[in-house]
């Protein structure tokens, strides 16, 4: 299922650059992206029957999700326009190392040998995928950056926490509610609200909610209750990987011999984990 996740999230490369091309901005597509979700996992709750009343503390969690989902992506879109986007990808995906810590030391749940080797490959693998940043650094892009690994890492690690006993489903459409609100704000303060760019666009809007969002974001929750949050951020560093080719096949874009040795070492790294 994580598997199943990071390789979607990989897609959003794809769909956001036809979206762009559509004249939509950043905040508009992620308000898009996150209502269109929204609406789409509220009606298979219902239809499910998964919608209960939660605890206090549930929705609070799910709630705070949401909101670390609007910052993560705030901050990844300014430090991508700081620095080259080759660094912050790689600064992002500093998360599993992270989590690995804080699971370890935190919640005594030691990686083990394999989850140690795996790793090493998956972020290996990574910083050969996104090649090597060129271009002057800009400190405080390299912050930005590294702030998105450090609140993505919260997102994983809550994530596992609140999810259990929940109806993945539902847990995603109060996360992607809030966070809908927090791109839709954002957007009525750039005065960004004119979307008749992504009609004409559909099949994109499409792609971005359903391939993008609806499936990936209810199985990472699902995946993490059932791996735990170390081995799930491991497996979710396909997600870059996903991204590469997805721009091999759909943007003609080309890969280096490195790229596809980095690519070879993240699924080694995914099939080492899977093992456990």
């Amino acid at each position: 299922m994580v598997a199943i996740s990071g390789i979607s999230f990989g897609t959003l490369s794809v769909f956001n650059r036809q979206l762009a091309a559509a004249g939509l901005s950043v905040s508009q597509m992620l308000m898009l992206r996150f209502l269109g979700g929204a609406l789409v996992l509220w009606a298979l709750a219902i239809a499910r029957r998964e919608v209960t009343k939660l605890p206090l503390l549930k929705l609070a969690g799910f709630s705070a999700l949401g909101l670390l989902y609007v910052a993560e992506a705030w901050l990844y879109f300014e430090s991508s326009q700081r620095i080259p986007i080759a660094l912050t990808a790689l600064l992002l995906y500093l998360f599993p190392s992270i989590v690995v810590v804080v699971s370890w030391l935190a919640f005594e749940e030691p990686p083990g040998r394999a989850g140690l080797v795996a790793l090493v490959l998956a972020t290996g693998g990574i910083a050969m995928a996104v090649g090597t940043p060129s271009g002057s650094l800009d400190l405080l892009g390299v912050a930005l950056g590294a702030s998105t690994a450090l609140v993505y890492t919260v997102y994983v690690l809550l994530g596992a926490k609140v999810q259990p006993g929940v109806a993945p489903t539902f847990g995603s459409a109060i996360l992607m509610s809030i966070a809908a609100l927090g791109f839709g704000l954002g957007a009525l303060v750039q005065g960004r609200l004119d979307f008749s760019g992504a009609i004409g666009a559909w099949p994109s809007v499409a792609g971005l909610v359903v391939i993008g969002t609806v499936i990936p974001i209810p199985l990472l929750l699902f995946g993490m209750t059932r791996i735990g949050a170390s081995r799930a951020s491991i497996i979710s560093t396909l997600e870059p990987i996903s991204a590469a080719l997805c721009g091999l096949f759909f943007l003609h874009e080309t890969m280096t011999a490195l790229q596809w040795v980095g690519a070879a070492s993240v699924i080694g790294a995914v099939l080492l984990v899977a093992r456990r």
